[in-house]
């Protein structure tokens, strides 16, 4: 039956399983209200943590696991994980795997690898060594320098060359119980008529030398200013390939970096005792 006005007799009442009271309608609409600012984030904060606090554990239970196994089941996880990991981006720029790249110098002739130790004592240097100096930063700039690193401080910059005590067959060189250092480019080539491979007075601040055949350390190093250094006797303004250097520090080679420095910036000339 129609009613007046229109519709049917549903759309005129309201039953009571239809009724809706005010408190359902506020409990209702609360369900869809946007949660504060504040809450937001604090939420974020605990999902964050939960996430941390998960993945933590998950690397403790996975050292756990590692330690239960065998050698030859933790070789077996690391050959899977070294399948998808890049050790160093060497490895892209010879498009060789790490392993490979060792292999290669484990095969190489004396000559090639004291190429490579010397190359390993300017890493050392450049990567262990100048993060520790305190009040210095690495300023080296790119380029085929005659030094191997430039540091600054806040009096002024440093240029720093890197060379290896020498060997013969495999053990530290000692000339008269001291150590010897080559001083000179290990590529030969002429300029203007002369020879390039020796350094000239002038061309950096400090000799560092890595000890590291005499002492069994790579980041045991010995520092001389410069001008300390001895000169060819045929031209005073090369330095001598062959320099001695002390096993243990004195008053001309030191173990101390910030020492070398004030003795370069002394511009006292080289002691007249010592080694």
């Amino acid at each position: 039956m129609d009613y007046e006005g229109g519709g049917c007799a549903d759309s005129r009442r309201d039953t009571a399983g239809h009724r809706e009271t005010g408190e359902q309608r506020q409990a209702g609409h609360a369900g869809d209200r946007r949660p504060h600012a504040g809450q937001t984030r604090r939420c974020g904060k605990l999902q964050a943590r939960t996430r941390r606090e998960a993945g933590g554990f998950m690397i403790e239970e996975v050292r756990a696991l590692l330690a239960k196994c065998s050698e030859e089941e933790r070789r077996q996880v690391f050959d899977e994980l070294r399948a998808s990991i890049q050790i160093h981006p060497f490895e892209a720029r010879m498009n060789a795997r790490a392993e490979v790249i060792l292999e290669a110098l484990n095969r190489a002739g004396d000559l090639t690898l004291r190429g490579i130790r010397g190359i390993i004592g300017e890493a050392t240097f450049v990567r262990d060594v100048v993060p520790q100096l305190t009040g210095w930063e690495n300023v080296t700039p790119p380029g085929d320098l005659p030094y191997d690193c430039a540091v600054r401080d806040s009096v002024s910059i440093i240029t720093v060359q890197v060379k290896m005590q020498r060997r013969v067959k495999g053990a530290a060189w000692l000339r008269n119980g001291n150590a010897v250092v080559e001083v000179q480019r290990t590529r030969t080539g002429k300029r203007d008529g002369e020879d390039t491979r020796p350094y000239r007075f002038g061309e950096f601040s400090l000799l560092a030398v890595c000890m590291e055949p005499s002492h069994a350390c790579w980041n045991s190093f010995h520092y001389i200013p410069e001008r300390w250094l001895i000169p060819r006797a045929g031209n005073p303004t090369l330095i001598e390939i062959l320099q001695s250097v002390t096993l243990e520090p004195d008053n001309i080679w030191t173990n101390d970096f910030g020492e070398a420095v004030r003795r370069f910036r002394s511009g006292q000339p080289r002691p007249t005792t010592g080694n």
